[in-house]
């Protein structure tokens, strides 16, 4: 009997155990497994529509292939997916984007994709105004997964394929784009927009686009210059053709002063070679978002002074150069941050950077806010210079004293417990996002000693406020103290050379 006992209760252990096993849930080890990385294996060459929901913010661009479903409406009255080829309100919305899902019958918003079309071959043949017969078709699109319309989203498409037709085109061209090979003006016009990427080209400057035009012909200055936005290249510097012209955007900072015929009229008809994207700009071929450029002699951007005497030196163009410096929150929600941005695969850094603007619910919010240096030595006295630049234009009236500069011996992590001097800025940008040089600023004797920091102090209210970017400090003894011993008591209180580097 006891042993009969025994032996039910063994078989109950087992019944039990057979359950267990039989409802536990599997621990899934595919990609897409709803984590950054997809679970334990890495993700694959082409994703799914789940996979790529599941791994947003990536660092690389990545293919996903599913199912034209629709395309998002951000009509203010109609913020939606729209799961047809109709069009609402939104009649040029409907060819900036389409709607993917992994079934092509899907109407569920939580498993799409929303697909950003830049302009150019990628929005001519996929987009669902100009091609109906896409819905429902099988796509492949490469890019990079990042949130847009308030979704899962893949953006800075440099791939597409959907209904027999791809973004590849196959024209013969002079150069290949490259930096020692670029793009002739001929190469990107039989490109047309079918090509989009950031690309070396070159050409000579023969002209602007008048202040205000909206498109190319009609509008080319050859010699009255209006504009510092914008110049017009061509194969040879004596070209009249608009046909054989093309548009160059110049963004705000040294490349646009560099460059701009308004500002520097002799730069017409000298050779350029461009680095930017190409894109369609004043309804023309062109090339837009110029990061940099050689002219003559000149460098654009100039590279950065390395000051082997340099207290401080930090570019704030790295993370590494941006994580030696302590960020201080004091009110609000926003902090400075590492600033860049990714177009096109290619990374554009801006620096330090901080904005009371929340692009969560596109409000303004009140913020106090410091960015604070290393420690160094000023005992032989200390001359500041940094980089720094404010936007959007709308912003740009704000009062600079919501921008300043501070210095301390005694920050140990509390600046509210700390002792902090102002330095006035010198000199403050007038155009937004344009960067400008500080000028020099003398540490005040009484900081010039060790264990000293410099602090950029940022503040806003609820009703207005302004990004401030901050790139390239520099810290040195002043010039006429030179590298002399004792605490700062040299002659004179000499200036140091800035850097005056750097463009956004």
């Amino acid at each position: 009997m006891k042993l009969k006992k025994i032996f039910s209760f063994l078989l109950l252990v087992a019944a039990f155990a057979m359950v267990a096993c039989e409802n536990e849930t599997p621990t899934p080890k595919g990609p897409g497994n709803g984590g950054g990385n997809g679970g334990e294996q890495p993700l694959g060459d082409v994703l799914t529509v789940a996979q790529a929901i599941a791994n947003q913010d990536l660092a690389d661009a990545k293919m996903v292939k599913g199912y034209v479903v629709g395309w998002y409406s951000s009509h203010k009255n109609d913020k939606k997916v729209v799961f047809s080829a109709e069009g609402t309100a939104d009649t040029t919305v409907i060819v900036s984007n389409i709607v993917i899902a992994d079934d092509a019958a899907c109407t569920d918003q939580a498993k799409c994709l929303c697909v950003q079309l830049p302009q150019g071959r990628a929005r001519t043949i996929c987009n669902l105004k100009d091609n109906p017969d896409n819905l429902g078709k099988e796509i492949k699109v490469k890019g990079l997964l990042q949130k847009y319309n308030t979704m899962a989203g893949l953006k800075e498409i440099t791939f597409a394929e959907v209904n027999g037709k791809s973004t590849e085109v196959n024209v013969e061209t002079a150069g290949d784009g490259s930096e020692d090979n670029p793009y002739t003006v001929a190469d990107v016009i039989a490109l047309g927009n079918a090509k989009t990427g950031n690309y070396y080209v070159k050409g000579f400057i023969v002209g602007d686009v008048k202040a205000n035009a909206q498109k190319l012909e009609g509008n080319i200055e050859l010699a009255n210059f209006t504009s510092n936005t914008n110049i017009i290249i061509a194969a040879t510097a004596d070209e009249t053709d608009v046909a054989n012209m093309l548009p160059v955007q110049l963004p705000a900072g040294e490349v646009r002063d560099g460059l701009n015929l308004l500002g520097n009229p002799t730069n017409a008809g000298q050779e350029v070679v461009l680095y930017g994207s190409l894109e369609a700009y004043f309804g023309t071929t062109g090339v837009k978002s110029v990061t940099k450029a050689k002219i003559g002699d000149l460098v654009l951007p100039k590279p950065p002074v390395v000051y082997e005497d340099a207290l401080l030196q930090e570019d704030l163009l790295t993370r590494e150069s941006f994580n030696r410096f302590t960020v201080v929150n004091v009110k609000g929600d926003s902090t400075w941050v590492f600033s860049f941005q990714v177009k096109n695969n290619v990374t554009t850094v801006y620096g330090a950077k901080m904005s009371g603007y929340s692009d969560k619910d596109s409000k303004t919010y009140e913020n106090e806010d410091w960015l604070i240096s290393p420690a160094f030595d000023a005992s032989n006295g200390a001359c500041l210079t940094f980089d720094h630049a404010r936007g959007p234009k709308a912003s740009m009236g704000i009062s600079t004293d919501n921008y300043t500069v501070w210095v301390s011996n005694d920050f140990e992590g509390d600046v509210t417990t700390a002792n902090w001097t102002q330095i006035v800025i010198p000199k403050h940008g007038t155009t937004a996002w344009g960067y400008v040089n500080s000028g020099e600023m003398l540490v005040p004797q009484e900081n010039c000693k060790p264990n000293c920091r410099i602090a950029w102090k940022y503040v806003c209210n609820a009703t207005e406020s302004a990004s401030w970017e901050m790139k390239n400090v520099v810290v040195r003894v002043p010039e006429e103290q030179g590298e002399g011993e004792g605490n700062g008591e040299g002659e004179g209180n000499g200036e140091g050379e800035g850097n005056g580097q750097g463009a956004e």
